[in-house]
């Protein structure tokens, strides 16, 4: 049931629940709240007992009584003066002035208490008002059953879009048999070189029996097989069985198919050395979604130890060279490839550093979930209250840079953190000024 209640301290009505010490919303004092039907009832009360000026009885003195009542009151000063002397009637009247000043100054010193604290007296001074010492110096009590609030919940829920940095795709699609027969007879109409039916004949037998299972292989996801494969579909023959004619005609012919091929053998080696670190995405990315099924039904310590696991994968993916593995070694038919060719393979062996995932919009998303998961911890929890009490008594004995420590170190509950840090911004006015 809802009752209205009234604060003699700032003025304010509102309406709420019926409570013992109830505290105003707007000053936070409790002493001066009190319920409006009570208040009512005490003006009536006082209304009563007070009488008006037409009912109150006066007593009327004789005109004739005035005048002896004046001489008799002149004679008595007249015969103290004698007595005494001027200096005591003087004396007699600075004592009586002192005492009605007093009287009154003693009405103008006004006295803040604090809500519950009717002795807590606080001095006025132009650093903080009423209203910000009381908040200063209030106490939050802590609750270990509270519920997960809207802010709180949307931290827990918020979804990275994971991106892993692996792709498992060439630079271009692998050739067919009729793409390099085509391709062939361009080349010979471009150079005006018709080769040779039977070297014609060679070419595409090395094509079907090695490039050709090279891409099935690769399609099946054997990385080695595959690159084995193309890096032998290089070995072509000796053009007319001389050196000088096979570079200067076959290798210029072919030189868009030998470079692509490269390129697909580049990418192979890339993929298989970076195996151990795509496995550690691949963990990464089905643990991460672990943690979001954990933190919807609120279990706060299975989810702090899901946290902790990704935070190591995080760790190791901060440092790819570390995981980086060598790339398996070619086949020997590898020496039967024209020199320079040999000299690029080599070079394709020894990758760059691969990509990694974007780490630091992950890392940041999983420190505010394990902070709010912790606040719901009871060990950590009982760790955060006694950094605020400690910090509360801090302010009570006036030592404001331990209390600013404290305050800065409180990172959860979110509604902590934010009463932790309006205090300190209330602990620097002080210090300012």
């Amino acid at each position: 049931m809802m009752t209205r209640y009234h604060c003699t301290h700032c003025g304010r009505s509102f309406e709420a629940e019926e409570k013992e010490n109830m505290e105003c919303p707007s000053c936070f004092w409790s002493t001066t709240v009190k319920k409006e039907s009570e208040l009512e009832e005490s003006r009536q009360v006082s209304n009563l007992s007070q009488k008006s000026p037409s009912e109150k009885k006066s007593v009327r003195i004789p005109f004739s009584f005035k005048p002896v009542g004046v001489g008799i009151g002149l004679f008595l000063i007249f015969f103290l003066m004698l007595h005494h002397g001027v200096p005591f009637l003087l004396s007699s009247f600075n004592k009586v002035k002192n005492r009605m000043t007093s009287e009154f100054s003693s009405k103008d010193k006004r006295v803040i208490r604090g809500p519950g604290e009717e002795q807590n007296k606080i001095e006025a001074s132009g650093k903080l008002n009423a209203q910000e010492m009381l908040f200063l110096k209030r106490r939050t009590d802590f609750q270990a059953d509270r519920a997960v609030s809207e802010e709180e919940e949307k931290i827990l829920s918020h979804h990275v879009q994971f991106r892993t940095g692996f792709s498992q795709k060439l630079s271009s699609q692998p050739w067919s048999l009729q793409n390099f027969k085509n391709f062939l007879a361009e080349q010979e109409r471009f150079y005006q070189m018709p080769l040779p039916r039977s070297y014609r004949g060679k070419l595409d037998d090395l094509f079907e029996q090695k490039y050709l299972p090279g891409k099935e292989a690769f399609e099946k996801g054997n990385l080695i097989q595959a690159r084995n494969l193309w890096v032998e579909s290089l070995v072509f023959p000796i053009y007319a069985e001389d050196i000088q004619k096979h570079r200067g005609v076959i290798l210029t012919m072919l030189r868009p198919f030998i470079q692509d091929t490269l390129s697909k053998i580049g990418a192979l080696n890339g993929m298989m050395v970076e195996k151990k670190i795509r496995d550690q995405e691949t963990m990464l990315g089905e643990g991460y979604e672990e943690l979001l099924s954990l933190l919807s039904r609120h279990l706060w310590l299975e989810s702090l130890d899901k946290i902790t696991q990704l935070t190591v994968i995080l760790e190791s993916l901060e440092k790819p060279n570390v995981l980086v593995e060598a790339s398996p070694p070619y086949p020997s038919s590898v020496t039967q490839i024209d020199p320079d060719i040999q000299r690029t393979l080599m070079d394709l062996l020894e990758p760059g550093i691969p990509a990694v995932t974007d780490i630091g919009v992950l890392r940041r998303d999983l420190e505010s979930k394990r902070l709010v998961a912790e606040s719901f911890s009871e060990p950590v929890l009982s760790e955060i209250e006694g950094t605020y009490q400690d910090a509360m008594d801090a302010i009570d004995r006036g030592e404001w840079d331990e209390a600013e420590r404290l305050f800065s170190g409180i990172r959860s509950p979110l509604a902590l953190k934010e009463e932790a840090q309006k205090k300190v911004a209330l602990i620097r006015k002080i210090r300012q000024s």
